[in-house]
């Protein structure tokens, strides 16, 4: 029986939503009142999920295959760094690059083969954060809760699993509150703690933010540095 391309396309959607499993460990990006930070755990010291592009006018982070974060990290941002020469509007540089990440991730979907980019991602400037799936549909942020934040995570399992656990604790932990009455200390804390909600052992912390001073990289050590200074921020 020969299967049409929308049932293909279909198949391949779930046998990538099927791959995002308990392995995967967590990552969050919370608005702040002068910025973005995205912090993650990762099981391995030696890959980040999190990083700067474009002249460091953007930050991202990224779920799924290491080998296709690294594969979009290289065929993607590297190349179009001279781009952002010609784009000082961040604003607009944010979307132009979601857009052509987008595109990028649904060519894949497209091919006539079993291959995927298996990966979510977050891409933000200091004042927004979009939201990428695997299918490579975008969503903005206004779409979040809060506007505040969004989580990447495994949501296999009942009622949206480590996801919608994580989500529903931010939710409870923010309150009333919303990006616009967080400093860096606070954001910095909650995402710690959101993103501790579900205890795994030999895990790793990075960081990275991006405000109007520009962007920054922390690795394990640096970021635990970074939260034990600020701890009572």
């Amino acid at each position: 029986m020969r299967i049409n391309f929308q049932e293909f396309i279909v198949s391949k959607i779930q046998y990538i939503r099927s791959r995002f499993n308990e392995r995967i460990t967590p990552l969050i990006a919370i608005k702040y009142k002068d910025g973005v930070l995205i912090m993650a755990k990762n099981t391995v010291k030696t890959y980040r999920k999190t990083n700067c592009v474009w002249e460091n006018k953007i930050i991202y982070g990224a779920i799924g295959e290491h080998q296709n974060i690294k594969k979009l990290t290289i065929e993607l941002f590297t190349p179009c760094n001279s781009i952002s020469t010609y784009l000082s509007d961040e604003d607009i540089l944010l979307h132009w690059l979601a857009e052509m990440v987008g595109e990028y991730i649904f060519s894949v979907l497209e091919l006539e083969s079993m291959q995927t980019l298996q990966v979510r991602l977050l891409l933000a400037d200091k004042n927004s954060i979009i939201l990428i799936d695997e299918t490579g549909t975008i969503l903005p942020d206004e779409h979040f809760p809060h506007q505040t934040f969004v989580v990447l995570a495994n949501d296999k399992g009942n009622e949206g699993g480590e996801r919608r656990k994580i989500e529903k604790f931010l939710i409870d932990r923010l309150g009333n509150s919303t990006w616009k009455d967080l400093n860096f200390n606070q954001a910095l804390k909650i995402a710690k703690e959101g993103l501790d909600v579900n205890q795994k052992p030999h895990v790793f912390y990075e960081l990275v933010i991006i405000n109007s001073k520009g962007s920054k990289i922390y690795n394990h050590t640096e970021t635990l540095a970074l939260l034990e200074e600020r701890k009572d921020g």
